[in-house]
């Protein structure tokens, strides 16, 4: 037994940075990836900043969220194309689509179906450690990292070798390191 003598290796995006296209011509630096919704993929790409994009069963690459300006400011409310994210460093998706994120801005964010973007853990650009036992909005993150969504709606993710859980009233606890 063991592992099969040979692989096959099958390229789905890459080399040039375009939107709408076909995902083979695309230039895209993966940071990050989870499934999403109707055969698609989510992506968290990035060039000079951090992108979500979409592909799709048919191959095609599309933006949802992220700019070109380095403004690092949060957008609550606002369309998630004019958000700086900085750099995506997690992703996952809700059975209903909904696209969460976790960024190098010290904040987990979530993509609504309308475009518009929502924090959900952290403090825009202040990296730290606090909150334990209260609102995740008002808690500080370092980096927070490979993030996951559970069945329950509860929202776990690495942050400077703990993990922390969000449950679903949005109150966060330290459960590892």
């Amino acid at each position: 037994d063991g592992p099969p003598a040979s692989y096959t290796v099958y390229t789905y995006a890459g080399p040039n940075l375009a939107e709408d296209v076909d995902a083979l011509s695309a230039n895209v630096w993966i940071q990050a990836l989870s499934a999403g919704t109707g055969g698609t993929v989510i992506l968290g790409t990035y060039t000079d900043r951090g992108f979500i994009r979409t592909l799709s069963a048919q191959g095609t690459l599309r933006t949802i969220a992220g700019k070109h300006a380095r403004d690092g400011l949060e957008n609550e409310g606002g369309l998630a194309l004019e958000t700086d994210l900085l750099e995506v460093t997690g992703l996952d998706v809700s059975p209903s689509g909904t696209v969460y994120a976790s960024l190098a801005s010290d904040v987990i964010c979530r993509i609504e179906s309308d475009g518009r973007i929502y924090k959900v853990a952290g403090t825009w650009n202040e990296a730290g450690y606090s909150g334990d036992g209260g609102s995740a909005l008002d808690a500080q993150l370092d980096w927070p990292h490979k993030m996951l969504l559970a069945p329950d709606g509860s929202i776990y993710v690495s942050v400077s070798r703990r993990v922390r859980r969000i449950d679903p009233a949005g109150v966060i606890r330290t459960v590892a390191g």
